[in-house]
């Protein structure tokens, strides 16, 4: 199952240099995970998550996708739980102000994106 997460925020950030925030918020992922997941994670060369940081109308937008099961139930469920987002590097907190969460199978992406009439070519745009 694909999950992915957007988790808006509330809170002060310098709006001229936001491209460490995604390094800064993977370390409060590593912080909140669990401690085998963290080591299984370290040793991986594939990883089951992407996370991203972008701001819409002054405001942060935490993304943070995952591709299986065991992955949303390790990482993004407990992550999405969170109130507050500690950013310890920075000394900064930020206030969750809304979580929305979209997940699909893999089956009814397949269904979605390649076995509907039309045109069997996708375009993918990356982020990050």
């Amino acid at each position: 199952m694909l999950s992915s997460l957007r988790i808006e925020l509330e809170g002060e950030f310098d709006k001229s240099r936001n491209d460490l925030l995604g390094s800064l918020f993977q370390g409060f992922i590593m912080e909140n995970i669990g401690i085998d997941c963290v080591k299984e994670l370290h040793v991986s060369t594939l990883h089951p998550y992407s996370q991203y940081i972008t701001v819409n109308n002054n405001k942060l937008i935490w993304t943070l996708n995952t591709l299986n099961a065991e992955a949303k139930e390790k990482i993004a469920d407990i992550i999405k739980n969170k109130k507050i987002i500690d950013i310890k590097h920075k000394d900064r907190e930020y206030k969750v102000s809304s979580v929305t969460e979209k997940n699909i199978s893999y089956k009814d992406l397949v269904k979605e994106c390649y076995l509907k009439d039309g045109q069997r070519r996708l375009k993918i745009t990356f982020l990050t």
